[in-house]
């Protein structure tokens, strides 16, 4: 029996506590909301009287501006009527004519004395006209010079850029990438002369052998000694042109046949290139 009354003890005395928990936190809660709705009502004046002041700032800011161009406007037309006041007082001349007399009409006319006759003119003379002088001979004209023949002015070709060669290179056509390895000639001085010789190098190096001589007699007749490797690499190509191209170029830079002046038409092997390219 008085286990059974603890248990209802302890009952009640959870339900009292839990009562008083949630009553606590219903009064936290109130709490808490009646603070927000404090701050928030504090952020909306606060706001409020923002948006005023900054209203009113240009409200007056604007009225010092309208009154400014108001001022402005009015200084201007004042000038601009005093101006045109002067320049039209200046353009008026003043007028001083003397105003004519009016005929008396009772003026006694016979106590005038009468007006002297005017006496005549003598004759006058005439007088001999000088006579006139001879017109001078006109003097001969002198001989206009023989215009200069005008030297006829070569056209000016305009050469592709060193970009352009660069792109050309790897077109599939034979006869572009030869025409290209002639064209590098043009390009082997100056600023353009370190790729133009790389790109006559990758061109020596061509699956066709049209294209090889070409940029082999290119390199030939520029004569410059970088290209000597290249040269030399050349002479162990399977295509006799390739070959002698190569070697007149050697001959001109190191005063020596590099290789005979008559080469075979069919050549062995060699691991390079083959003979039919």
């Amino acid at each position: 029996m008085e286990i059974l009354f603890v248990i209802v003890g302890l009952a009640v005395g959870a339900g009292l506590t839990y009562l008083f928990i949630k009553r606590q936190l219903e009064q936290m809660e109130e709490s808490h909301q009646d603070k927000v709705r404090r701050m928030r009502e504090d952020l909306e004046r606060d706001f409020e009287l923002r948006i005023q002041t900054a209203v009113q700032g240009v409200q007056t800011e604007r009225d010092r501006t309208i009154k400014q161009l108001k001022d402005d406007y009015e200084q201007r037309i004042a000038t601009l009527q005093s101006q045109t006041g002067s320049t039209r007082a200046a353009a008026k001349p003043a007028a001083t004519t003397t105003p004519t007399p009016l005929a008396d009409p009772w003026d006694n006319r016979r106590n005038v004395a009468p007006a002297p006759t005017p006496s005549p003119a003598p004759a006058v003379e005439p007088v001999a006209a000088p006579a006139p002088e001879p017109a001078p001979s006109p003097e001969p004209a002198a001989a206009e010079p023989t215009p200069k023949p005008i030297a006829p002015v070569e056209p000016v070709v305009a050469r592709p850029a060193i970009a352009q060669l660069t792109q050309a290179i790897y077109t599939g056509d034979s006869e572009v990438r030869a025409e290209v390895a002639s064209e590098l000639a043009n390009h082997l001085m100056g600023a353009e002369a370190e790729q133009s010789l790389a790109l006559l190098e990758k061109l020596a190096g061509d699956r066709l052998a049209t294209v090889r001589v070409a940029a082999l007699e290119t390199l030939a007749d520029a004569q410059i000694p970088d290209t000597i490797p290249v040269l030399e690499k050349a002479l162990r190509d399977a295509n006799p042109a390739v070959v002698r191209v190569a070697s007149q170029g050697l001959l001109g830079m190191k005063g020596e046949a590099i290789a005979p002046e008559w080469i075979p038409d069919t050549l062995p092997s060699n691991g390079v290139t083959k003979a039919g390219e």
